[in-house]
């Protein structure tokens, strides 16, 4: 069985990519190349037609963070906290190992925890 994989790519990298294969000359990778070069080439004609809508869409400008919706300040350690929890609380995924010890240290200080995961925390 061959796995495929379909990676989210911008039109120019799509461009770039097909340039970079025309360019490769070298007879052990023929095979690959002109497979790639078929397939870039149809995505490529898929798009421009009309035919693909993006899978993806990223935004021009950078999302805010939790923590600058909040307003807070990160340089505060009970800020930090703060916004760790709201990151944990949004989206558990998206912390850092810190941001989860952050988190963890603000629920047990704010009587968040259930009584177990006190004890737990307490070991």
């Amino acid at each position: 069985m061959i796995h495929k994989f379909r990676p989210y790519l911008t039109a120019q990298q799509l461009h770039y990519f097909l340039d970079l294969c025309k360019n490769d000359n070298r007879a052990e990778t023929s095979a690959i190349r002109n497979s790639t070069i078929k397939y870039l080439k149809l995505y490529i004609a898929k798009y421009e037609l009309g035919g693909l809508t993006p899978a993806y869409n990223q935004s021009a400008t950078p999302r805010t963070s939790i923590a600058d919706r909040l307003g807070l300040d990160l340089s505060d350690p009970a800020q930090r906290k703060e916004a760790a929890y709201a990151t944990w609380s949004a989206n558990p995924a998206l912390c850092s190992s810190e941001e989860i010890k952050l988190a963890t240290l603000y629920r047990y200080e704010n009587n968040l925890m259930s009584p177990e995961e006190e004890e737990e925390f307490e070991k």
